[in-house]
């Protein structure tokens, strides 16, 4: 598995060029499907299939099956990266699967294991080998033999990622809600020093009001009232700002994916 670049339809995209042999490919990735054409044999050497976002140039498809397409990448050797190239005839495209095993491949170009080997001088080396249990509750044990087998290898699972994930996940949730009860506390206590100092500026007015026949709760409701929509104002205009300034956050991180 190696990075390389590709120009489809006119645009230079970076891509990951992955070896593998592609009769095993659902075992790995469960939710591919190829849309069109067919996956790329075993002894092909110039074959590829196409992840749907590589085969696409804003949302529509610019390249087709039996078209060659030439891709760059970095080929070491001597100790110096050495850039290459290598024309590949397109096979077959994947309709969108989205993240499947490790990593997803709708931003992927899928060539044969011996392709992959001659291209990037890997010889009889792999970058990982993915193996493929019996049931989800032999996982545990079939990752700590490997393990015990090969002490310099790093042997991950699903469920230790998951886990690690879920970890991630809450120790986020609990910043956000910390975060979140903070600006609460912030904003009480700025309403409340708001309302302190319009009641002391308003001295007079909160007299004259009593003079006309207002009792203590007729004034105090008016600056309850105040405190309202103070509250409410303030709300909407930070849940307009926060939606539009993630949108646009979304957008950015979009852009260089």
């Amino acid at each position: 598995m190696q990075s390389a670049t590709v120009t489809i339809g006119g645009t230079e995209k970076s891509v990951v060029v992955l070896g593998i042999d592609q009769s095993k490919l659902n075992l790995i990735f469960p939710t591919a499907e190829v849309e069109e054409g067919t996956y790329v044999p075993y002894t092909s050497s110039y074959g590829a299939l196409l992840g749907s976002s590589v085969a696409k140039v804003e949302g529509r498809k610019a390249v087709s099956v039996g078209q060659t397409i030439t891709i760059k990448y970095l080929k070491l050797e001597g100790g110096r990266s050495i850039p290459q190239q290598k024309a590949l005839r397109v096979e077959g495209i994947l309709a969108p699967a989205g993240a499947g095993g490790f990593f997803s491949i709708d931003n992927m170009i899928l060539v044969s294991t011996p392709a992959a080997q001659s291209m990037f001088s890997k010889g009889n080396s792999y970058d990982s080998i993915l193996v493929v249990a019996k049931n989800e509750d032999v996982v545990s044990d079939v990752a700590k033999k490997i393990k015990e087998a090969y002490p310099q290898v790093e042997a991950l699972t699903w469920k230790g990622l998951l886990n690690a994930i879920k970890t991630i996940v809450g120790t986020l949730q609990a910043m956000g809600n910390a975060i979140a009860s903070v600006s609460l506390m912030v904003a009480a206590v700025g309403i409340l020093a708001s309302l302190y100092t319009s009641v002391v500026e308003r001295t007079r007015e909160i007299g004259l009001l009593k003079a006309l026949g207002f009792t203590s709760r007729d004034v105090a409701m008016q600056f309850l009232f105040e405190a309202t929509l103070i509250g409410v104002i303030g709300g909407a205009i930070g849940n307009v700002l926060g939606v539009g300034l993630a949108y646009l956050l979304a957008y950015i991180v979009a852009q260089y994916r």
